[in-house]
């Protein structure tokens, strides 16, 4: 079985982001199944947290979670007894939305997400 660690760029929120810039979006051209995500958040002054989603080609949700923690690295597990989520395939492009709960304040807010897949390519 293969598993490759898909990386999505840092993503860096300003201080004083609001409304639209609360949101980023970026879209990954890949094939496998999902069974592991990784999100590191820094400590922000404004103690912003994050909510991840990933939706299919077809605008299907296949995964997301609201309330990820700053000032942590969190790990989302598909393969434990108590499994944080089921793992999900994808083929294609998937889409991948960050909503930052709030102004970061005085610092800004930087945000880490990795993807591991089995049975991977990045299309």
């Amino acid at each position: 079985m293969s598993v490759k660690r898909i990386i999505i760029p840092q993503q860096v929120w300003a201080s004083g982001a609001s409304g639209a810039a609360l949101t980023h979006t970026l879209t990954l051209p890949v094939h496998g199944r999902c069974e592991q995500i990784e999100v590191k958040i820094n400590n922000n002054t404004g103690n912003a947290t994050l909510t991840l989603t990933v939706t299919s080609e077809l605008s299907g949700t296949v995964y997301t979670k609201a309330t990820i923690p700053e000032n942590a690295t969190t790990v989302y597990n598909a393969n434990k007894a108590t499994a944080d989520f089921d793992a999900f395939l994808v083929d294609g492009k998937v889409t991948v939305t960050m909503v930052l709960s709030g102004d970061p304040s005085t610092s800004t807010a930087i945000i880490d997400v990795a993807f591991l897949l089995t049975h991977a390519k990045v299309l």
